[in-house]
């Protein structure tokens, strides 16, 4: 599907998208950046998705999609479910963030913690300076309607020097059928500082079709560390199509933790580029998938700078008809020398129909670089079943520790609220 059809689908229009920018007082810019968006995927949008591969989306049904839903919920700077915060909270319903609050602490050592529709009123010379640069509108055809309808989101700036211990965290929620989901996260990590981001997203009631197309740009600055973890549960009706990408200079550091339940369509394939001498990067991703679903996943790091290090580890558990498609890419640029790079998937399937796919991608030049990557696919040991219900457990008990086993090393690295939140979705 190309961007022409897309657009003629969902029945988006410039005027709807000059609409959308007028309704929310945007400065000309912003206004331009979004009809360039809207320009690109009338003329020129290739058949390029989020993954890099071509995938079948004429299923996905996109006619009569809400493209922007105010929330019903009050709008207010510390709402009851963003009260008294120890670091940042904020909450989106629908198309709209309805509080944003930070810790005063840290907005008198100059932290910015907004929504990105206020971000944009508030600081417009430090949005315009960002803004896009990480993910262009000609990435892939959801990244550019990203960029024509986005709606809510996050804009967090964390100055040189400031470290965050206490993760700031936002909860995006869907409430309305049909909704089409576009927020826009921006995320800025000044010269030696630090910072945690907790992101959760779910459904509050059960859904008709939805469109969530989401974009992520993270930018770590030398010696900077930023932790990024997110738990997604969706509805099972629920197309997840995003596009999330980090630069990191000099020195630099991310922890990328990645968990996925319950979207009926998943496409994601958040990607790094280390641009720095000695940055690193960890991406960790876990997802389980059942019924019908379908995962296109994985997570791609290039390496544009010498001494860099990375590390990407993907654990899917697969039950039912479902189906997986485990993407790696590590790119090293011809000048990279004495860098490291290593990628493994591990798939546990728990039925016989249920299928997972690895596709590895690596590419370097250089001797004195290392690369390595390896794929499994096992599935549940009768042994181990058998030893498990001869000490008492249940068939579904027997598989439920044997699951858990096989996420504990993810399950370690989360906050032990979303470890004992994800240990239930496992059941």
């Amino acid at each position: 599907m190309n961007g022409q059809e897309l657009i003629k689908r969902i029945g988006l229009t410039a005027e709807y998208v000059k609409a959308l920018s007028a309704q929310k007082g945007e400065p000309v810019w912003m206004r331009d950046m979004r009809l360039a968006a809207f320009d690109w995927l009338s003329h020129d949008a290739s058949i390029q998705t989020v993954s890099g591969d071509a995938i079948d989306y004429s299923t996905l049904s996109l006619e009569s999609l809400q493209l922007y839903t105010p929330s019903s919920a009050t709008k207010t700077p510390c709402s009851q479910a963003c009260a008294a915060p120890c670091s940042g909270s904020a909450v989106q319903h629908d198309s709209d963030m309805i509080c944003a609050a930070i810790g005063e602490s840290l907005r008198e050592r100059g932290v910015i913690f907004a929504s990105m529709d206020d971000a944009l009123i508030g600081y417009p010379d430090l949005v315009k300076t960002y803004f896009g640069t990480i993910v262009a509108h000609t990435s892939n055809i959801w990244a550019a309607l990203n960029s024509a309808l986005w709606s809510g989101g996050l804009f967090i700036y964390v100055p040189e020097g400031v470290v965050i211990d206490e993760p700031l965290s936002a909860h995006f929620f869907i409430h309305q059928h049909r909704m089409g989901q576009f927020e826009r996260t921006l995320c800025i990590v000044e010269p030696h500082a630090r910072a945690l981001y907790h992101e959760g997203c779910s459904v509050s009631v059960a859904q008709s079709f939805a469109l969530h197309a989401a974009v992520v740009e993270v930018i770590v600055r030398e010696h900077a560390y930023f932790r990024y973890t997110t738990l997604q549960r969706w509805g099972s009706d629920m197309a997840t199509l995003v596009t999330k990408r980090a630069r990191l200079d000099a020195h630099a550091s991310i922890d990328w933790i990645d968990a996925n339940f319950g979207s009926g369509l998943l496409v994601k394939y958040p990607t790094v580029e280390l641009a720095g001498v000695g940055a690193r990067a960890r991406m960790v991703s876990f997802a389980r998938i059942c019924g019908s679903q379908r995962y296109d996943i994985g997570s791609g790091v290039v390496h544009s700078a010498s001494e860099t290090h990375s590390s990407m580890v993907s654990r899917v558990i697969a039950c039912d008809n479902s189906s997986v498609m485990v993407r790696s890419r590590i790119r090293l640029l011809p000048h990279v020398t004495h860098a490291q790079a290593y990628s493994t998937c591990d798939t546990l399937i728990e039925s016989q129909n249920a299928c997972s796919s690895a596709k590895p991608v690596l590419q370097a030049n250089s001797q004195t670089n290392i690369l390595s990557h390896e794929a499994r696919v096992r599935s549940y040991d009768d042994t181990i079943l058998l030893y498990c219900m001869s000490r008492g457990f249940s068939e579904f008990d027997a598989r439920y520790y044997v699951s858990r086993g096989f996420a504990h090393d993810f399950l370690s690295l989360l906050p032990p609220d979303i470890a004992l939140e994800c240990e239930g979705l496992l059941s």
